[in-house]
């Protein structure tokens, strides 16, 4: 490829492959950050107050003059963990998509009264200000080079590559965020299917939870069926999905004994390092990406893998980049899927390598015990998989996933005991506020034959659930079913040569290999210029 053209491409291809973004904890004076806290620098960031021992997210806070009056809410588990992250390294790196959650302003305060979880202060009061936000001078991305992509005018291919499915949006107090996406690769009516994600409960003590659904794609999306589903549990508590959609609580979590990929050995206490992920970024001869673990189950009551995964861009890309070679047959190739059988399309999936295997070793085999469908690419889900009884006879049990080159990656990989003993779970229809479609509510409440149409361009909906029990420890979780259609449009002739070779087993995976091989040859042309070290790319 043209040493100068494979520049080009950088400058559009950046913006959507970097997505790590360095943060770091600062500390100082009220003075010193955000000029003497003036409320409208407060703003963008998440505030915390610490009173004496504990510290409280302050939610629905306003600042008058030199007082400062909200509600004490309690601090979730996402928000401690990046707090805690920023205590403990000079820095780390956390995706973009995460910025909900880092950034964030700790006040710290004397041992002052609350009363019924209201507090007011004093600006003067603060004896300290801690500042959890984004190092400029490490991250990775530089706005330079954003605006090189913007000039270029060729940005709209790559808009496409985002997960396609409805994405859903939360509010955390401040502003709107993408928090997950439904059904995933469910991509015609054949591959419909139900889905479970795991959402933040922002605000503990409202029995009420909004959020949006999005049409953000070049497709038509079709909702059977929207449920909150809320688990009341004792605190400390984790409560997860299993891949089958039962809700269980994990306890006595084990580290894998081994952990290798199929060319190098890992530590066996890799994931415990939270910056550490795997991407199956690697391919063997059979075109594929493995990760290999050996786990201890013999104490464990009711085993299940517990997983943490999300989808990566990369794979997106790819995926729209192979679309593409179909050109003005785009279409006939989409309306052939929708006739075809879900067996048939699952077997398509797994050739590629688009669905993440799960395998058992077994008197001399491999032998699968669940392929995953797509998570999408908003966070990390944490998924328990069952292992079955037949495969637990020996104490120790050997794991292999399976992934297409970049299509997956995992930041945790354990094996624990689970059940659901204690446990209650309590669902919520879903209200469709926007009022010209509230009378379609009745749409989402059953899985039949009715949907919720939502085309391409379409206001988001808006979405309600009332009568959430606010007096024990809660985990909430968004239950869907459906699917979603492409309107995509190409032209041109079809490349059948790329595609009968991408037809082959492990053909999409090696399809992405050679694309990020050029990704690689690019880095280099780059560091021959001088370019990388001026942007500071790693």
């Amino acid at each position: 490829m043209n040493k100068l053209k494979l520049i080009a491409w950088f400058f559009i291809a950046l913006v959507f492959f970097n997505s790590c973004t360095y943060y770091r904890l600062r500390q100082g004076s009220p003075k010193e950050y955000y000029v003497d806290l003036k409320e409208s620098a407060m703003r963008p960031t998440r505030v915390f107050v610490h009173v004496g021992d504990a510290y409280f997210e302050l939610r629905n806070w306003k600042k008058t003059e030199e007082r400062i009056t909200g509600t004490l809410s309690p601090v979730q588990t996402e928000t401690d963990f990046y707090y805690l992250m920023g205590l403990s390294k000079k820095n780390f790196r956390a995706s973009k998509n995460e910025r909900y959650l880092i950034n964030q302003m700790h006040l710290f305060l004397p041992d002052i009264s609350v009363e019924n979880k209201e507090i007011t202060f004093s600006v003067n009061q603060i004896e300290k200000v801690q500042l959890l936000d984004m190092n400029l001078g490490l991250t990775t991305l530089s706005w330079t080079v954003t605006g090189a992509v913007t000039v270029t005018g060729s940005m709209f291919i790559f808009l496409l590559i985002a997960c396609s499915c409805p994405h859903v949006y939360l509010n955390d107090g401040q502003n709107w965020f993408f928090s997950n996406s439904m059904f995933t690769g469910a991509m015609n009516p054949t591959l419909e299917r139900f889905d479970y994600k795991k959402l933040y409960d922002f605000n503990r003590d409202s029995e009420n939870f909004e959020l949006e659904i999005r049409n953000e794609e070049k497709e038509i999306q079709f909702t059977n069926l929207l449920k909150l589903i809320a688990i009341y549990h004792e605190e400390g508590e984790e409560i997860i999905s299993t891949s089958k959609g039962e809700f269980v609580r994990v306890t006595n979590k084990l580290q894998p004994l081994q952990l290798s990929s199929d060319f190098r050995s890992l530590e066996y206490n890799f994931f415990q390092n939270n910056e550490n992920t795997f991407g199956f970024d690697e391919q063997n001869e059979s075109g594929f990406s493995n990760l290999h673990a050996v786990f201890n189950v013999e104490t464990l009551q009711n085993p299940h893998l517990i997983l943490s995964l999300k989808n990566q861009n990369w794979g997106g890309y790819v995926y729209h980049d192979f679309t593409q070679l179909f050109g003005k047959r785009f279409k006939s190739w989409v309306n052939s899927n929708s006739k075809k059988s879900y067996k048939k399309l699952e077997n398509n999936m797994d050739k590629a390598g688009i669905l993440l295997q799960i395998e058992v070793f077994e008197k001399g085999r491999w032998k699968t015990i669940e392929k995953l469908n797509l998570v999408g690419e908003a966070k990390f889900e944490r998924i328990a998989i069952q292992i079955p009884e037949q495969y637990l006879k020996s104490k120790e049990l050997k794991v292999r996933l399976r992934s297409g080159f970049k299509f997956w990656e995992i930041n945790d990989f354990e094996v624990a005991s689970v059940n659901s003993e204690g446990i209650m779970v309590d669902e919520f229809d879903a209200q469709i506020i926007n009022s010209a479609l509230e009378f379609k509510s009745k749409h989402l409440k059953l899985d039949d034959s009715h949907y919720l149409v939502h085309n391409e361009g379409e206001a988001p909906i808006a979405i309600k659930f009332e009568g959430i029990n606010t007096n024990t420890h809660r985990t909430l979780f968004l239950k869907s079913k459906g699917y979603y259609k492409s309107i995509q449009n190409f032209e041109g002739k079809p490349n059948w040569g790329k595609l009968i070779a991408i037809n082959k087993k492990g053909g999409l995976s090696r399809y992405s290999k050679e694309k990020y091989d050029d990704w690689s040859q690019l880095m280099n042309t780059l560091t021959e210029f001088g370019i990388a070290e001026r942007i500071n790319i790693k």
